[in-house]
């Protein structure tokens, strides 16, 4: 952890969601999250650098979503 804030104090945000992103499998899947008010279906499009998961709803809108509990649909 201590690597990882050195890295997020001398290049930002963007180097260390960078690396997330070559270690994530979830870009590009269809998924369902449940968040405290509601649950959404979409496909996961991209993470922004405040690590928020962009997802395309079903009928077309981008949507950040920030906390929930995530499934991978198949």
């Amino acid at each position: 952890i201590e690597r990882l804030y050195e890295v997020l104090n001398r290049k930002g945000s963007e180097a260390i969601v960078m690396r997330w992103k070559q270690y994530s499998d979830i870009l590009g899947k269809r998924v369902s999250i449940t968040t405290h008010r509601k649950t959404i279906e979409g496909r996961v499009e991209d993470l922004t650098l405040d690590g928020a998961l962009q997802v395309r709803l079903d009928h077309g809108e981008i949507t950040d979503v920030f906390s929930g509990d995530v499934e991978i649909l198949p």
